[in-house]
């Protein structure tokens, strides 16, 4: 079974401005769009079969990971740290290496019902403990403790 692969934003798309102003020459090779609004966005992760979160050595998660669960999103996760914020296999999907990956993704198409307590699970976990909110508490407390 092929895994279909889209993806947005100016680093993907193959638009001539984009290229241009990313100063890439090539394709990347898959079928892509342009940047989306961030609801637009959200809108993508929710309904596609899954969502692609990859990090590789950078330090921390993006707010892609807390914005894709939080939209009931499917997600692929590259980092097994993750567990700090998520219940891997429960919340969110965590892969090491594309066979991994592909497997993870191969088998969400062929079930994608079996994924719907993940998907609410996830949304669940952001919207009790990962929402812009629960940061800036977070921040206030420590600002107050000194």
């Amino acid at each position: 079974m092929r895994v279909p692969v889209q993806a947005w934003g100016r680093g993907w798309s193959d638009h001539p401005y984009d290229r241009a102003r990313t100063w890439r020459l090539t394709s990347r090779g898959i079928p892509s769009g342009r940047d989306v609004p961030g609801t637009d966005a959200l809108a993508i992760m929710r309904n596609s079969i899954a969502t692609l979160n990859i990090h590789g050595d950078q330090d921390g998660f993006t707010m892609r990971t807390f914005e894709a669960a939080g939209v009931s999103a499917v997600q692929l996760v590259d980092r097994v740290d993750v567990e700090e914020y998520y219940v891997p296999g429960e919340e969110v999907l965590v892969f090491e290496g594309h066979d991994e990956l592909v497997a993870l993704a191969r088998d969400v198409m062929a079930r994608p019902s079996s994924y719907a307590a993940l998907r609410e699970q996830g949304r669940r976990r952001t919207l009790a403990e990962h929402t812009l909110r629960h940061r800036a508490e977070a921040l206030e407390h420590l600002w107050g403790s000194e």
